[in-house]
């Protein structure tokens, strides 16, 4: 069972709510995590995130591409940063579906200053059991955090490359982090 959830803690505490839902779930369950300020662009996101689930039986964790975030690889090849209309996002994440489908790759090994932002990740609870129990403290590089115990536990991140978010993602402005503090 896949399990979609949009994360709020009041107390700023992201990690406590990531472990609170982990918590809850059977080993074999998977927890789909976005943040409040994205939107899967297709209608059939979930029968292609089960697809691609069920083509890696190996691997516990998976992030995709988006328009606009801190890490580099996450945003999609070829994608209008600056656009945020929706029409244009939705014919963009189609067509990154037609091009690519269930096809990941490893982005298991980038290097420390390169770890994914936590906009979308999926995580199956034996993998969370694994990596360890996510930092409880605050809202930023928690993310960071389970890439790191990711590498350190020897398992892998797959990036989905058919799958796309919009992210809102401050419009742009990755110095507004008032919201997060």
């Amino acid at each position: 069972m896949i399990y979609y959830t949009i994360p709020f803690d009041s107390g700023k505490n992201i990690g406590k709510y990531y472990n609170s839902i982990f918590e809850k779930l059977a080993d074999d369950d998977w927890a789909c995590f976005v943040d409040a300020d994205t939107i899967f662009t297709t209608y059939d996101y979930g029968t292609l995130i089960e697809n691609v689930i069920a083509k890696n039986p190996g691997i516990g964790a998976f992030t995709c591409y988006t328009n606009r975030v801190a890490c580099k690889w996450q945003i999609a090849p070829g994608v209008d940063v600056l656009n945020n209309d929706m029409v244009y996002h939705r014919e963009f994440g189609e067509a990154l579906k037609n091009k690519y489908g269930t096809s990941c790759v490893d982005v298991t090994n980038k290097p420390r200053l390169e770890v994914m932002s936590g906009f979308f990740f999926m995580l199956k609870k034996s993998t969370w059991q694994k990596v360890g129990k996510f930092p409880e403290k605050g809202m930023l590089g928690i993310d960071n955090a389970l890439h790191w115990n990711i590498q350190a536990a020897g398992e892998k991140l797959y990036l989905i490359q058919g799958l796309y978010l919009y992210h809102w993602y401050r419009n742009g402005n990755k110095n507004d982090k008032k919201h997060l503090l």
